[in-house]
């Protein structure tokens, strides 16, 4: 599984890495960084978990709202949503939800 970082943050510790090192590992660390900054970066987004809080409303009855973005959706829509139409964050919830409707 691809594991996706922080490069900035990476090529910080690598500095500080550096520093404590002697001349040539100084040297050699400096290629890696500048190998690092010549690197395409990838087309990825950051991962986001949620889950469907309910609410009530007096004349549609009870809804669920997203607990990242708070989108609203009816429950018959949402059984068979793993994942918020409008912010993508993975529900955990989901199954539990599906259980018990």
């Amino acid at each position: 599984m691809d594991k996706y970082v922080d490069v900035g943050t990476f090529m910080t510790g690598l500095s500080i890495l550096g520093d404590k090192m002697s001349e040539n590992g100084k040297v050699v660390i400096d290629q890696v960084i500048e190998m690092l900054n010549d690197f395409e970066a990838a087309d990825v987004k950051p991962v986001v978990y949620g889950e469907w809080v309910p609410i009530y409303d007096e004349h549609l009855g009870t809804l669920y709202k997203c607990s990242a973005c708070s989108f609203i959706r009816d429950p018959y829509i949402l059984k068979e949503e793993t994942y918020c139409a409008c912010c993508g964050a993975y529900m955990n919830g989901a199954d539990n939800l599906r259980k018990s409707t």
